[in-house]
């Protein structure tokens, strides 16, 4: 401890040196004394001198070499004596003993002079280590052999919350772990059984940290090992700034734009890979690029500019020309701003290739003009309204259709009383599923009211709010009027065909009397004259005219009845069945592979099924055999009649479905009255058959007309 210096105090002197000073005068003058008492009193000059070199020594270890002082004042002393009280003796011997006496205090003067520096030293340098230590931020043990605290420092004391005589003397697993023995690859075990450096990187649930981990051997003379030094630093703010670096950093080489840091120089000092990539260049020839080498001569603005505007703006966008490798030039925009990094001022730019933009920009301003065209010269009407009904827009067939001019007051534009009702409930639609279509009437600008049909949708922002209605509205005037005619006109063909259905039932009915009393009368008279050859033929051709109308007859009344019955699912099988029994004579015989299969028809599906049947029996001279049967395909149906007959030749079958069509002579109504029944079904039908193999006629059927059982073709 530090004296304190009072102005006008004298310091007082150290406690030890007034020992020393008392011991060093009495030591002296006992030697004094001594040598009187030797050399005066009893005449003996070279025994006593011997017990002298003992305070010497001592005034050595106390003065340093300054006790040679002492020593020299006691030589003094003898000389003196002997010169003085004792000239017999010889002063040789005493300088030869004076002279040892200056050495031997001259060697331990500085043998314990030197003593003390490096105890100072020692101490100096222990307490720089106690200071390094304690100033250390890691956490710090020093182990014995079995793993015991002998030391720690400070930081270890802070992280584990204890005092160092809470540590010392356990294991170091027990204070830092709190487990009975030490880990899997503890370093500390490897140090000591290695006697080796160890560093490991360890997760502490404990403490909830990441740490470094060295340890170090301590080692003895022999190279055994005394101690361990284990150090533990905290590196876990270290590994969360790393992780985050390391995402940053993975961030910055996945962004795909062009991410760019460069001095005011334009310097390339930092870019992530989308940047060379983007200009044709490998890493390395892009680390030696400067931002002016990418630039296209023909930039609105030069680097020097850009840099002038970031350094008042501080950041800015810019759309310029950049030169790949191969020296094609693209547009890129980019987003650039200043930052600093070790005091020097950079720019950090964000680019992107805004070629596809730049044409979807051209393409969107031609797609706007196109549409605007469109729009404008439009038939009908375009109005965008927002929600509370006030105009945005309107296009001329708007005005057109009201007949008033741009500019003009449309308050005459009221719409119909009896229309606001259905208005207003279309109106809730709209706003409740963002579409709707409406009907209703306006007043034209002349007083006439307008028919007009609305097809409304809502518009939504970004936020998917509605904001605005957008109608396309037709002027529907024209069309209610023909719509008017129509239903008038289908009202006098009602009455018309009534007129002719009634008519028709009554002539066939009045004729086909006249025409049995006909055949009554030529029956009569083949009776009458039956030798008569000529007469008879002639009969004879009168009734098979006979027959021709009665046949004209039945066709007019089937005709007639085609698409008046509503159309059900009618059983294939069956109506084929029915079809047979009308035979009474002997037919073909008939195949039937559609008994399970329904379709949608009428009463009519019997008749084709005869009419085919009949055909057969008239016209397929040899034929013995009639195959009627079902495929199913995808989407569709195939009902197919076969037979094995004369078949069709290929000129008849262009013809094979006309009116009045025939080569036996009959009426030719059989295959037509087929047609027509088969396109009031929605059907079609073909014949594919192959001239002397048969007739095969293929009927096809929509998907949605037929139910039943089949497997897929």
């Amino acid at each position: 401890m530090r004296a304190k210096h009072l102005v006008g105090v004298t310091p007082a002197m150290p406690k030890p040196v007034y020992i020393h000073t008392a011991f060093s005068l009495a030591a002296l003058l006992f030697c004094i004394a001594l040598t009187v008492y030797f050399l005066v009193y009893l005449q003996i000059s070279t025994a006593f001198m011997h017990l002298f070199y003992l305070p010497i020594v001592l005034f050595s270890a106390w003065w340093k070499r300054r006790g040679i002082i002492l020593t020299s004042i006691l030589i003094i002393s003898i000389f003196v004596i002997n010169f003085i009280y004792a000239p017999q003796f010889s002063i040789y011997d005493n300088a030869v003993r004076s002279a040892c006496f200056l050495f031997i205090s001259a060697l331990t003067g500085f043998l314990f002079e030197r003593r003390d520096k490096i105890v100072k030293d020692l101490k100096l340098q222990k307490l720089k280590v106690d200071r390094t230590l304690e100033g250390i931020g890691d956490m710090l043990f020093i182990l014995d052999n079995s793993q015991k605290v002998i030391r720690v420092n400070k930081a270890a004391c802070k992280v584990l919350d204890k005092k160092p005589e809470e540590l010392l003397g356990k294991h170091c697993y027990e204070v830092v772990h709190g487990t009975r023995g030490p880990w899997a690859n503890c370093p500390a075990v490897q140090t000591i059984d290695r006697n080796q450096t160890v560093t490991e990187e360890i997760s502490d649930p404990k403490l909830g940290k990441t740490l470094i981990v060295t340890t170090s051997p301590v080692v003895d003379e022999e190279g055994k090992i005394i101690e361990c030094i284990h150090s533990a630093k905290d590196i876990t703010e270290i590994k969360a700034t790393q992780e985050e670096l390391n995402i940053a950093g993975e961030l910055f080489d996945s962004a795909s734009d062009s991410l760019l840091v460069h001095d005011l120089d334009g310097r390339i000092l930092f870019f992530n890979e989308a940047a060379h990539i983007m200009r044709g260049y490998t890493k390395e020839e892009f680390q030696s690029l400067n931002v002016k080498d990418l630039q296209a001569s023909e930039n609105p603005l030069h680097l020097d500019e850009i840099i002038k505007h970031l350094m008042d703006k501080k950041e800015g966008t810019f759309v310029l020309l950049n030169v790949r490798k191969d020296k094609t030039v693209f547009p890129i925009e980019l987003h650039s701003h200043i930052i600093e990094s070790e005091g020097k001022k950079l720019v950090l730019s964000a680019g992107r290739d805004v070629t596809e933009r730049k044409k979807f920009e051209e393409a969107l301003a031609n797609s706007e003009s196109k549409y605007r065209t469109l729009v404008e010269n439009a038939d009908d009407a375009i109005l965008l309204s927002d929600l509370n009904g006030n105009t945005i827009y309107r296009n001329p067939a708007y005005f057109r259709q009201l007949g008033f001019s741009e500019g003009e007051s449309d308050v005459f534009a009221r719409l119909h009383p009896d229309d606001l009702p259905i208005v207003r409930e279309r109106m809730k639609t709209l706003l409740k599923t963002g579409f709707s279509t409406t009907e209703y009437r306006v007043m034209h600008h002349n007083g006439s009211w307008v028919n007009r049909f609305s097809r409304s949708t809502l518009i939504y922002n970004q936020r998917h709010t509605p904001y605005a209605i957008l109608s396309v509205i037709r002027d529907i005037t024209e069309q209610k009027l023909a719509e008017q005619k129509l239903v008038d006109g289908q009202e006098k063909i009602a009455l018309i065909n009534e007129k002719l259905r009634v008519v028709g039932s009554l002539t066939r009915h009045d004729v086909r009397n006249k025409l049995s009393g006909l055949n009554g009368y030529l029956y009569i008279l083949r009776k009458m004259y039956p030798n008569e050859s000529e007469l008879i033929d002639k009969i004879n051709k009168m009734v098979q005219s006979v027959k021709d109308v009665e046949r004209i007859f039945e066709f007019a009344r089937l005709y007639e009845k085609i698409g008046s019955e509503e159309l059900t699912f009618v059983n294939v099988g069956k109506s084929v069945d029915a079809a047979i029994a009308l035979f009474s004579d002997s037919a073909p015989t008939v195949v039937n592979d559609c008994s399970d299969i329904f379709v949608l028809a009428d009463s009519f599906l019997s008749q084709m099924f005869y009419n085919f049947i009949d055909n057969t029996r008239k016209h397929g001279k040899n034929a013995t055999a009639i195959r009627i049967s079902c495929e199913r395909y995808e989407h569709e149906l195939k009902l197919i009649y076969e037979d094995n007959g004369v078949g069709i030749s290929q000129e008849n079958k262009m013809n094979l479905f006309k009116e009045g069509f025939s080569t036996a002579g009959t009426s030719g109504y059989g295959l037509f009255l087929i047609k027509k029944m088969i396109q009031v079904y929605g059907w079609q039908i073909s014949e594919i058959g192959l001239p002397s193999q048969g007739v095969k006629f293929v009927i096809t059927i929509p998907e949605q007309n037929w139910k039943g059982q089949l497997t897929y073709r």
